[in-house]
């Protein structure tokens, strides 16, 4: 039977909440920097820069959590797929064994009514000399 492996979610889901996690602390260390007036012109930009990139990793996020949902719902679906051909291939091996039996059945009638022919043959009256 087919045994579907889920392991892939945990890293997708972990990844996810890292970034998220990491946007909020350079979210948050950047504010507090510009709130001591420490970020002076090289700073800034490096600052400007690290919020591209947070807002990218923030953008990242939920597209992963949407993968993790999409792989599971495919992997739904071919288990389902695959009980489906497991039932199909034992309903047809249980048809095989029934035709089978039939054939069997068949051979032995026809055996049967072969004996059941002679014999009347045998036995019809016969004419008087």
């Amino acid at each position: 039977m087919f045994k579907p492996k889920i392991a892939w979610k945990l890293p997708l889901l972990v990844f996810a909440l890292l970034t998220t996690a990491n946007v909020a602390m350079t979210n948050r260390h950047a504010l507090r920097l510009r709130q001591r007036g420490e970020a002076g012109d090289l700073p800034g930009a490096i600052l400007s820069k690290v919020g591209t990139i947070a807002a990218g990793m923030s953008d990242v996020a939920p597209k992963a959590v949407e993968q993790a949902r999409g792989l599971s719902d495919l992997n739904a679906s071919l288990t389902h797929l695959d009980e489906s051909s497991q039932r199909n291939t034992a309903t047809r091996e249980q048809t095989t064994l029934a035709r089978q039996d039939l054939t069997q059945d068949t051979k032995i009638l026809n055996e049967t009514m072969g004996i059941l022919r002679a014999n009347t043959k045998n036995d019809a009256p016969r004419a008087v000399a």
